[in-house]
């Protein structure tokens, strides 16, 4: 009977012993542990099967698990395949992930009410309170820095002429109200302004959320495409957030966004 002794499972990294319960990608023929096989619930070379991918033995003077099936060597006990609705919940693409990489990265149990609403039935629009009454903040915090900046810039040109005035800081000031025309113009469009990034920010943030960790995760998984026990390690850790942090990102993007206003006025009013 063909042995897998000495070979790696993908998943757990473990190597084969003579006692070890082994079954086989009916596809390409990669060997994993049983119970590493259920836990994924699918092969761990799966993102490479489009290639014709097929499992070759490190050991000398052994066939291939495909080619010992074909030729009737041996018999091995192959996982039945899941059912078609199981099939696709499980390989459900979400922005060119699965939901199973969305679960780890954004630490989100896949048994929970949580992941069941912000992946398996992910919408364009939902309700995220927090997403807009704390922004950037919140934005800052759940690690879309890029994000963050892109919606403070603009919350932080509109409130300039009011902070200016407040610090004496005469010349930007009098640049500044130059957009808007008075005092009151310049308070009526920022409170529109906020207000409308807020409400767009509790209807798609979370969306814009799911699509922001995909790419993350692409990234993560562009590094190790043969998946297995380290990648989704890297994965579990690879999710940078936190509420100290985010008060450092908030705080030295403004400081950076003040000087450089103050600067463009200062170079604006000839110096």
């Amino acid at each position: 009977m063909l042995k897998f002794i000495g070979e790696q499972c993908p998943v757990c990294d473990e190597r084969f012993v003579e006692k070890s319960d082994v079954v086989v990608c009916p596809d390409c023929g990669t060997p994993h542990h049983r119970s590493c096989y259920a836990e994924t619930n699918k092969c761990a070379m799966l993102s490479r099967h489009e290639s014709d991918y097929e499992f070759k033995s490190s050991i000398v003077n052994i066939v291939t698990a495909l080619d010992a099936i074909e030729v009737g060597d041996v018999h091995l006990d192959v996982p039945p395949a899941p059912l078609p609705e199981e099939e696709n919940k499980e390989e459900k693409d979400i922005f060119g992930v699965s939901g199973e990489e969305l679960s780890v990265y954004m630490e989100i149990p896949k048994d929970s009410y949580a992941y069941k609403k912000k992946i398996e039935e992910i919408k364009p629009i939902s309700i995220n309170i927090f997403a807009g009454l704390f922004a950037p903040f919140y934005q800052f915090y759940k690690g879309m820095r890029l994000f963050g900046f892109l919606l403070l810039a603009p919350m932080f040109l509109v409130y300039s002429p009011e902070m200016f005035l407040q610090f004496e800081i005469e010349q930007p000031h009098r640049i500044l109200m130059s957009l808007f025309g008075t005092p009151e113009n310049a308070e009526t469009f920022a409170s529109f302004f906020t207000t409308g990034v807020s409400v767009l920010l509790i209807l798609f943030n979370d969306y814009i959320y799911v699509w922001f960790c995909a790419n993350k995760i692409k990234k993560i998984r562009a590094a190790y495409p043969e998946g297995g026990s380290e990648y989704m390690e890297v994965l579990r850790s690879g999710k940078k957030r936190g509420f100290f942090k985010a008060i450092v990102d908030v705080t030295a993007t403004s400081l950076l966004l003040g000087i450089a206003v103050y600067m463009l006025a200062f170079v604006f009013s000839g110096g």
